[in-house]
């Protein structure tokens, strides 16, 4: 199978949402174990790029989530995952390959960064 192939096969699947056993089983026994490598990396590819997901502390009000899903294309899909502890306050958004990150902790990281390399 040409590495063309492969990226479609792996964009397909995410775009339907899942796989099932039959399927695994068919890729599993068509493609030898490079062509099982560059089909895992464009399968992780493809689910970074349509996932977007939104770390957040305490609770989120509807109009903050309404600001995030005017950020990107209403095909993506949106997961919210609450995590008090790595982000104290604030929030944290992962789409791709992109992290934007207002959390509390990452800002206490950045000013400790700042006066270590300062001292």
């Amino acid at each position: 199978m040409k590495k063309a192939q492969i990226k479609e096969l792996a964009q397909s699947i995410v775009s339907y949402d899942g796989i099932t056993d039959e399927t695994l089983n068919w890729i599993l026994s068509k493609l030898n174990r490079s062509q099982l490598k560059i089909f895992l990396a464009f399968l992780t590819t493809a689910v970074k790029n349509k996932n977007v997901n939104i770390f957040y502390a305490g609770e989120i009000s509807q109009g903050d989530k309404d600001k995030v899903f005017s950020l990107f294309s209403p095909e993506k899909k949106f997961v919210f995952i609450k995590d008090d502890e790595s982000v104290v306050a604030g929030v944290r958004i992962e789409y791709g390959d992109f992290v934007l990150d207002y959390s509390v902790a990452q800002i206490v990281k950045r000013i400790l960064s700042s006066i270590r390399e300062s001292i």
